[in-house]
């Protein structure tokens, strides 16, 4: 048997795993944005209390020294705010890319009978995402069970569905 390689597999099979790489790597740029924001909103505010701190004159050291420690908390802060956003929701949408780029990575070596096994993977993999799309948690779970989709790899975000 021969080995499949990226240049012998349809082009079809790229374009219908593209919105399985697509959907985490949006999450993982709205999560940006959302951090990019809000990184902004607290550091304007900080070069505000700084600026006004500088044009202040007759203050007393301790007042420098206070409003100091107050913008140090503040920064503090917004880079617990930034870990918090890092270790809840980036970390998992990097652990999903990763895990369907590896799926998609073991194309290159298989051969037929392996290719056969890849593509019933996939076929059960997008029976659960499709039903978590619809609405059917319990569906999407029981199929997964049945079919051995491994949640735990993360090919798919269960538990995110299950919530919404």
């Amino acid at each position: 048997m021969t080995a499949v390689t990226p240049k012998t597999l349809p082009e079809g099979i790229y374009m219908f795993e593209q919105p399985f790489l697509r959907a985490p790597n949006e999450s993982i740029k709205r999560q940006f944005r959302a951090s990019q924001k809000q990184v902004e909103r607290d550091m304007g505010a900080l070069r505000t209390n700084a600026r006004d701190l500088s044009k202040k004159t007759g203050t007393s050291a301790q007042d420098g020294i206070a409003a100091l420690d107050t913008m140090i908390t503040k920064v503090n802060g917004l880079t617990k705010k930034l870990e918090d956003i890092h270790e809840s929701k980036t970390k998992s949408n990097l652990a999903v890319l990763r895990a369907r780029v590896d799926h998609f990575d073991e194309l290159e070596n298989l051969d037929e009978n392996e290719l056969e096994n890849w593509e019933e993977a996939r076929l059960n993999r997008w029976l659960v995402d499709w039903s978590l799309r619809s609405g059917y948690g319990a569906t999407a779970k029981a199929i997964a069970e049945d079919r051995g989709v491994q949640v735990s790899t993360l090919y798919i975000t269960l538990q995110v569905f299950i919530d919404l």
